[in-house]
């Protein structure tokens, strides 16, 4: 290497750390009602929820992050929670099923099972909401197994629902990020609810 390359490669590194910019960290501060107040300029988003819960935040450094969070669409209906991925400025939204367990009323059938997790659960760097979810499709069918992987971008939220067993992550691979630090478990909700295949009454 001559002098010439050398300066030259000195100037970019000097360049680089001259106009290198790291963005600050987003923060959740407060959550008043409806509203999420923030550490950065976005300050404040009415989301419309009650009983918000944030559970985490996907791209941290970008501009516009998403947050995970457990809400209830409306004040009355306080057992009817759901999992929301929403963008810091409100432009996207999304709604997912709680997690945890849900019995036929009547029947006491099971027909919705999952477990859910957020984080960096099944690559590094890469932040996704994951379900692992067993649904009744219809009366006489079994429970269909599925997997939902939905990650946030800088478009939305990209999801993929994988139904094909041989494509489907391992669960026991998710567990053992967890156990690693790199993901985490949402705390399940076992609850009931009407009968979705009614029988069909005789004349």
């Amino acid at each position: 290497m001559n002098w010439t390359e050398a300066a030259s490669i000195f100037a970019i590194i000097i360049a680089r750390s001259i106009f290198a910019t790291e963005s600050p960290t987003f923060e959740v501060t407060k959550i008043e009602d409806q509203t999420i107040h923030f550490s950065n300029e976005l300050n404040s988003l009415d989301t419309k929820l009650h009983r918000i819960k944030v559970l985490g935040i996907a791209e941290q450094n970008s501009k516009i992050p998403t947050i995970l969070l457990e809400a209830s669409p409306c004040k009355e209906c306080e057992n009817e929670k759901s999992i929301y991925f929403i963008k810091a400025d409100g432009s996207k939204i999304a709604q997912y099923v709680y997690p945890g367990k849900i019995r036929n009323d009547r029947t006491k059938n099971l027909e919705y099972t999952s477990n859910a997790y957020f984080g960096e659960c099944l690559k590094e760097t890469e932040q996704i909401y994951v379900v692992f979810q067993k649904e009744k499709i219809d009366r006489r069918s079994k429970l269909q197994s599925s997997v939902l992987v939905a990650k946030p971008n800088q478009h939305g939220i990209a999801e993929e629902l994988i139904v094909n067993w041989r494509r489907r992550p391992a669960e026991y691979y998710v567990k053992n990020r967890v156990k690693k630090g790199k993901c985490q478990e949402i705390a399940g909700l076992d609850r009931v609810t009407l009968d979705a295949f009614p029988t069909p009454k005789t004349k």
